[in-house]
């Protein structure tokens, strides 16, 4: 397909694709942007201020499937979907194109779904990357037609994985379309059907919600905890939060001179995020000293730590932190304000 004969629609959401799309802007003949109305994830421009700039028409559909943006489709003329962070297309949008493909921001079959980036940080990954690939009837499972590896550091959190990963789609996406001018797509690779019986959660990336953002202390790895809990926090940082569930009790002592005898009381149930965090190496004398039975260590004045395991080699440095119903703040401000609880025999134990 010769180039002035592709017609362009984009299909995508937020800021992720938004360097793509300012490129096929500049180089192709974009004829119509279907957005979603969103906002921005870190940028400052959405895919709907790219179809603005470039004077481009926009639709955001409310259902895909509805005439009115199906006649829209026909209007514009399009033959070619580039889809990139956006919903499912359904058969009768795909249908009107002589090629859709998809770019995903993951390693298919790894990570299908709608949060890919955040979840190979919380398992862990080492590398991820960017898979191009034909749309299908099922989410996240058609032909492949090139994968772009991307390493993941240590001190990644999710923003900067999202940076690296929309900056390197621009790559993949302009080779997609050479491949398509030319008319030498390479064959493509089908991905594997996995059984139910050896299907594992690394091959899904399921939408973010209050019940997988929030800490469940003892669903965690029991013997890596720290490791398990600072990847959930990096894969929410900074704009998300991973929410923890506290108890702060009190030793109350309930026996006379000649017994000795006592029973926790509770003090107050707290909520808070906690959206930056390090692993601090374990061994220093006062962690033995001070862990009296509570999952947090402070000092009161500089740090706050989050010891989820004895047996661990690290503890969890909390970097910034935010109470529910108040404004986050880096720790040792928070810790300023946690002083009333800064009494003998008060314990911290999270959910």
């Amino acid at each position: 397909m010769d180039k002035k004969q592709i017609k362009l629609v984009l299909f995508g959401s937020g800021d992720f694709p938004v360097s793509t799309f300012e490129f096929l802007a500049s180089n192709y003949d974009v004829v119509g942007v279907v957005t979603s109305d969103d906002k921005c994830i870190f940028g400052v421009k959405r895919v709907y201020d790219v179809a603005i700039e470039n004077n481009i028409p926009v639709y955001i559909p409310k259902n895909l499937e509805d005439d009115e943006f199906l006649e829209w489709l026909d209007w514009i003329g399009g033959n070619v979907y580039c889809v990139i962070s956006y919903k499912y297309l359904p058969k009768c949008v795909v249908d009107k194109a002589e090629f859709a493909f998809n770019v995903h921001a993951s390693l298919l079959p790894v990570l299908k779904g709608a949060a890919p980036i955040n979840w190979a940080l919380r398992y862990g990954m080492t590398e991820t990357g960017l898979t191009v690939i034909g749309l299908d009837e099922k989410i996240d499972c058609g032909k492949i037609y090139g994968s772009y590896p991307c390493d993941i550091s240590d001190d990644d959190n999710f923003e900067t994985l999202f940076g690296k990963l929309s900056h390197e789609c621009v790559h993949a996406t302009c080779e997609m379309m050479g491949l398509i001018e030319k008319e030498t797509l390479p064959a493509p690779v089908y991905q594997p059907c996995i059984p139910k019986e050896c299907d594992a959660p690394v091959f899904h990336a399921p939408k973010l919600n209050i019940d997988n953002t929030t800490v469940k202390m003892f669903d965690l790895n029991s013997s890596n905890r720290s490791r398990e809990l600072y990847n959930m926090i990096r894969s929410l940082s900074p704009n998300i939060g991973a929410t923890f569930n506290m108890n702060i009790t009190k030793w109350v002592e309930t026996g006379d001179e000649f017994e000795f005898g006592g029973e926790f009381a509770d003090v107050k149930n707290m909520t808070f995020k906690v959206y930056d965090a390090s692993l601090v190496k374990k061994g220093q004398s006062w962690i033995n000293i001070m862990y009296k039975g509570s999952d947090i260590i402070t000092d009161w004045k500089h740090y706050m730590y989050i010891v989820p395991n004895l047996i661990d080699d690290y503890v969890v440095s909390v970097k910034r932190i935010q109470v529910s119903g108040k404004k986050i703040l880096d720790i040792e401000d928070f810790l300023k304000g946690f002083q009333v609880y800064n009494k003998k025999d008060y314990f911290f134990n999270l959910a």
